[in-house]
């Protein structure tokens, strides 16, 4: 069964609040899925998720550590996105406005989808 092109983005999005940022610099962020989000991992491809973020441009996942490093390409992806997305688990009313940010960086990058 193929899966929808919007479900990475939900997946991410069920997993936010589950995520903190453990580093950042432009152009790499490191986050940590906190105990909470254990359970939750098992369900959600974070791979799929992450890498079909348009600017992604690779990932190592430490399952370990719970550690994601993600390094980006910050023309496509600036700063303000990932701290937005942090914010998310404090405010979901976020969530349309970023949801729409994110399939519009994928549209603009991949208008065949």
């Amino acid at each position: 069964m193929t899966r929808p092109a919007c479900e990475p983005v939900e997946d991410l999005f069920r997993l936010l609040p589950h995520i903190e940022v453990a580093h950042h610099i432009p152009g790499r962020i490191r986050l940590r899925v906190r105990p909470s989000g254990l359970g939750l991992v098992g369900n959600i491809d974070i791979e799929a998720a992450l890498l079909n973020i348009p600017g992604v441009r690779s990932l190592r996942i430490n399952a370990f550590a719970r550690t994601v490093v993600i390094e980006y390409n910050r023309e496509r992806l600036p700063c303000d996105l990932w701290r937005s997305l942090e914010e998310l688990k404090y405010k979901p009313e976020l969530a349309d406005e970023l949801a729409h940010r994110l399939r519009s960086l994928r549209e603009a990058y991949d208008p065949v989808s």
